[in-house]
Formats: structure tokens, sequence, C-alpha cells
């Protein structure tokens, strides 16, 4: 069992490795985004697993979807791409600017990366346990 909390989907390297020189004059930085960036990406799997959660925690109530996940390696792409969009769009000056464009073609690969991402999750025997398989339930909600 994997502890969402620890989970560290990317690091303050990844996000230049699609945008070199990102990080020079930004006022924000990629280290202060790491925290909102996971916030995001775990309340978009909390709504996405919510029937799922639901249906478990009837029967165990301290149980958490997320501490289930087996290959979150899976969210980084999605994650790099999200702190891209927040990186750019706190960056714009007007919505047709540059750094607006560039903001909104990250969110764009955000969520199609996000909607692949969570078609590849697998959870762990946990799950199974308690009569579902990833590939009938997920697939369903």
């Amino acid at each position: 069992m994997a502890d969402w909390a620890h989970i560290v989907l990317f690091d303050e390297l990844d996000p230049p490795k699609f945008e070199p020189v990102l990080t020079d004059g930004l006022e924000t930085t990629i280290s202060d985004m790491l925290d909102e960036v996971k916030a995001h990406i775990e309340a978009e799997l909390r709504r996405r697993f919510k029937q799922l959660q639901n249906d478990i925690a009837i029967s165990a109530s301290d149980f958490d979807i997320l501490d289930h996940i087996v290959n979150p390696e899976r969210l980084q792409r999605p994650a790099i791409f999200y702190c891209l969009y927040l990186l750019f769009y706190g960056q714009r000056v007007s919505d047709e600017g540059e750094y607006a464009k560039k903001a909104g073609e990250y969110l764009s690969r955000y969520e199609k990366a996000f909607e692949d991402a969570c078609g590849m999750l697998k959870f762990d025997d946990d799950v199974k346990n308690y009569g579902y398989d990833y590939g009938e339930v997920i697939l369903k909600v």
C-alpha cells in the first residue's frame, strides 16, 4: 500500500525539460508550485474515484483510495503540465499574450494527459479484495 501523503509527482527539475528557458525571471518558482499541483491532482482524483471510494468506505471507514494506487508515476506528466499551466497563467499580462497562449496550451495538454493517466492507473489488491477489479469499475466511472 502506498501512502499518498509521501508521493512525489515530480520535482523542480522536470518542468524545465519541457520549457528550458522557463525559469528565467519568474516571480514564482517551480518548487513553490509542488504542493499546489499535488493538491489539484488529488482533488481531481478524489472527484474521479468518488464512487469507488464511497463504496469501499462503507466496509472500511478509514480507507483512502489514493493510498492504493500502485503506479502514481503515471500522474507525473499531467502534474508537470498543470505546473506549467499555472506558471504561464501567473505570468500572463493579457488574455492574448504569449504567456496566456502557453497557459492555454498546457491546460489542454494537462487535461488530455490526466485522462490518459487515469485510464492507466492501477490499484493494489486491497481494492480487489473489496470485490472491485480496476478495469471493470473505473471504465464505468
